[in-house]
């Protein structure tokens, strides 16, 4: 690092205390904390005023590298999730179009029956949404699952689970395969049921 820690020799703490004769005391204490500059100076700050006796002290170059991973980490994802969205909404879109082409009979006779494209489209979307709420939830667990396998293979910590992002996943892709089925719905209220219950 550059720094006065390449300096030290690491050992385990029980080891150490035996060899000083010093059971159960402690003189240094070591946290790695993934966050910005300013989160560490406020750490540093409430650490100084809960105990006088304590002495913190950030280790510049260990926290820059760590946060100069996470944000690389992060704009990757970014743009990953990104990609995926776009795939996700061609796949939709192609997957909801063959559907309507298969179901273009029961299309027209719904139709013929008396509903409106009101009752066509509510029917499509109520699919297409719950599809996605569904993709959403199973994502949401993977992507823990995911993100738990990266935080431990490159900062050796584990993360919370966060509700909020659990929500904003699943609403995320209900919109999605909403914005992915208006065209297949338009075609679904496009259809004429005259012509293909003559089989046209």
């Amino acid at each position: 690092t550059g720094s006065k820690e390449e300096q030290f020799a690491f050992i385990n703490l029980d080891e150490m205390q035996d060899l000083t004769q010093k059971p159960n005391k402690i003189s240094l204490g070591q946290i790695s904390i993934v966050a910005d500059g300013t989160k560490l100076d406020n750490i540093k700050t409430m650490l100084q005023k809960e105990d006088p006796a304590v002495q913190p002290q950030l280790v510049q170059q260990i926290a820059r590298s760590e946060w100069n991973v996470l944000s690389k980490l992060q704009v990757l994802m970014l743009l990953v999730t990104v990609v995926v969205l776009l795939l996700t909404m061609i796949c939709v879109t192609t997957t909801m179009m063959a559907v309507v082409t298969e179901r273009r009979k029961e299309i027209g006779l719904k139709k013929a029956i008396g509903a409106s494209n009101k009752n066509i489209v509510l029917e499509f979307f109520g699919e297409g949404c719950v599809l996605g709420a569904f993709g959403g939830i199973l994502g949401s667990a993977f992507g823990y699952v995911f993100a738990q396998s990266v935080s431990m293979n490159v900062f050796s910590r584990t993360i919370s689970f966060s509700p909020s992002v659990v929500i904003i996943s699943i609403v995320l892709s209900i919109v999605v395969t909403g914005a992915a089925s208006l065209v297949p719905v338009r075609i679904a209220t496009s259809v004429d049921p005259a012509i293909v219950l003559r089989g046209e």
